[in-house]
């Protein structure tokens, strides 16, 4: 498996694990809850090379999480994962990830840019 870290954010509970599930064969994910327990993680000194959000969450949202890695120029890929379309500034993010989650879309944006594409 490539050294890829990941953290992907969403306030549901079943869908961070179906996410971690499908996806740390290939990347090593870390979840967290709200934007405040991402924070938290960032801040511990794990470095991420993805950062995955959810858009909707309740008390701070996905664009709040996005707007703090830009102004920390937080060198991970930012992805906003959302079921409705995206009507924030463009440059908080890299990719825009529609929900339902397309598993082939996520698994190209690993290939795209962190992973030589023999090894997935």
């Amino acid at each position: 498996m490539p050294d890829i870290k990941l953290l992907y954010v969403d306030d549901e509970e079943k869908i961070r694990e179906d996410f971690e599930e499908l996806f740390s064969d290939f990347v090593n994910v870390d979840t967290a809850g709200s934007v405040k327990e991402a924070v938290q993680l960032i801040q511990s000194g794990v470095t991420y090379q993805i950062v995955i959000t959810d858009l909707k969450m309740p008390h701070q949202d996905g664009e709040e999480l996005l707007g703090y890695l830009k102004s920390q120029n937080h060198p991970a890929l930012r992805c906003l994962c959302s079921a409705f379309p995206p009507s924030i500034d463009t440059s908080l993010y890299d990719h825009f990830i529609p929900k339902p989650w397309d598993y082939r879309k996520i698994h190209s944006i690993f290939k795209d840019n962190y992973v030589d594409r023999d090894e997935l």
